[in-house]
């Protein structure tokens, strides 16, 4: 019960405009250990991944929406086409050309925040 309170609850209060601006590391990080806590996980010398991970809802883990939103909303308005193609391929480049060793300061909107966490879940 207190796992489903922590998913619906902190979770989805944590993701409130994920899609346009992405989450960077070090808040997701904390985002991860406050939905830990809160389902109530045993938390002693283990891997918080692993807690997160080995939890009944496999979904409690909000890296999952955190990597997820981002990606899936920029496809999402691809598949639309909603916004001239040419235009998010500028504005894709752009972030990409600004993003560096530390692309979540760079973030300025949903394209720094594809290209961000596009990096942090390992794409080249």
């Amino acid at each position: 019960m207190t796992a489903n309170v922590a998913h619906a609850g902190l979770s989805a209060a944590c993701s409130y405009g994920l899609k346009v601006t992405g989450v960077p590391n070090k808040e997701l990080q904390h985002i991860r250990r406050l939905v830990r806590s809160a389902a109530a996980l045993r938390v002693h010398g283990r891997s918080l991944t692993l807690a997160l991970m080995l939890d009944r809802n496999p979904q409690l883990d909000p890296a999952f929406i955190a990597n997820r939103a981002p990606l899936q909303q920029w496809a999402s308005t691809i598949w639309s086409k909603s916004v001239p193609i040419v235009n998010l391929q500028v504005a894709f480049d752009q972030a990409l050309r600004n993003a560096g060793a530390a692309p979540w300061r760079q973030v300025r909107g949903p394209a720094g925040a594809v290209v961000a966490t596009l990096q942090r879940i390992g794409w080249q």
